[in-house]
């Protein structure tokens, strides 16, 4: 009996680590799959760090027991690399706010419409101001601002270009994507600048009304072209988020609730692939070293991320730490903002500022020509 019950818990364990590889491997087609006919592998890239855990475990479980058996583990680990790659950084360095002026400090934040995370009155008012002061202190050069919003009053606190101007930001262009004429509200991304803006435009998405814009800076002789956009988001409302509770806590699947959220899910996956596919093409056209900031609404396992990212440093990979979380609610996992560049850019510094005035926390870094002398 004891033999029995020995050798079934040890096939039990092999056909279990088995299962969790096969289920780990999937994500690593991701980079090469169309999300619009292999949606599903989408799910599997948003669970891919926690399934890496499990696998790891796995092969120091077998190491220790039965050293052979870990081989599967260690195979499936490499094989996926390049999606593991993506998941941590440790440079070993703190993000210096005093900014070597040769380089250029971009700033990338979804705002969220400035309206803070909390509901209390004046709220939003305080989550604003903590918002611009922030923006001032950093020192950055150029802002990237995502979900940014404006009320066109010019004696309105929301009147956020106005503010911006004041806090040193004179230049800029905003896409507007959204607008309620009788209120005079517009949203979308925008770009504003300490620096003269040159050539800029704006790129309308042919998926969603949503946009990218673009305009060309010059710091010490080099002209950059830095973009910035929103990717469509899982559009997830207060009743989502109780159903994702719900799933989390009670493991309640099979509701309506849940049913909602995979059409939701499906629709992001498909909808990202479909940009991120835009987006390479306008990059891959530019004639400058571009710089892309945004909110990509997907993680380093996605299509999204590794269409637009190509051959492109990201500057989390290059100079972050740890996991490098921008989004802070339903996963501590969530990497999701990035600032990614030319492989003509070196990035000198990078950091997630842990200011949660928002839903997403703001990321920056100095970037520089990296033309060889």
């Amino acid at each position: 009996m004891a033999f029995s019950f020995k050798l079934l818990s040890k096939r039990f364990l092999i056909v279990t680590n088995l299962v969790l590889v096969i289920f780990f491997v999937l994500p690593g087609l991701i980079p090469y799959t169309d999300p619009a006919k292999w949606w599903c592998l989408g799910f599997l890239g948003l669970g891919f760090p926690y399934l890496l855990v499990l696998v790891f475990l796995f092969f120091v479980f077998w190491l220790i027991i039965k050293p052979r058996y870990s081989i599967l583990s260690l195979f499936a680990m490499l094989l996926c690399w390049k999606q593991v790659s993506v998941l941590f950084k440790f440079s070993g360095t703190e993000f210096n706010y005093t900014k070597d002026e040769k380089s250029l400090r971009v700033l990338s934040w979804n705002v969220k419409i400035f309206e803070g995370l909390k509901k209390e009155q004046g709220s939003s008012v305080k989550a604003a101001n903590d918002i611009i002061d922030f923006i001032k202190a950093s020192n950055a050069d150029v802002l990237c601002l995502q979900e940014f919003n404006q009320y066109d009053s010019t004696s309105s606190d929301k009147n956020h270009i106005r503010r911006l101007i004041e806090a040193g930001y004179p230049y800029y262009i905003f896409s507007s994507d959204y607008q309620k004429q009788k209120i005079d509200y517009h949203s979308g991304v925008a770009i504003f600048s300490k620096i003269p803006l040159k050539k800029q435009q704006k790129i309308p998405f042919q998926s969603n009304p949503e946009s990218i814009v673009f305009a060309d800076v010059e710091k010490n002789g080099q002209t950059f072209r830095i973009y910035t956009t929103h990717l469509q988001s899982f559009k997830f409302n207060s009743a989502d988020y109780r159903s994702l509770n719900d799933i989390k806590n009670k493991g309640e699947l099979a509701n309506q609730g849940s049913k909602n959220i995979l059409v939701k899910l499906k629709r992001g996956f498909e909808q990202r692939g479909l940009q991120a596919q835009q987006i390479q093409t306008i990059l891959d056209e530019c004639e400058y070293p571009e710089i892309i900031c945004g909110d990509f609404n997907d993680v380093p396992n996605s299509y999204a991320y590794w269409q637009i990212r190509g051959s492109r440093r990201d500057a989390f990979i290059e100079k972050g730490q740890g996991i490098g979380r921008t989004f802070i609610s339903l996963a501590p996992t969530l990497r999701i903002d990035y600032i990614m560049c030319d492989n003509r850019i070196k990035v000198n510094q990078f950091a997630v500022a842990n200011k949660k005035f928002s839903d997403h926390m703001p990321v920056i870094a100095d970037l520089q020509s990296d033309k060889k002398p």
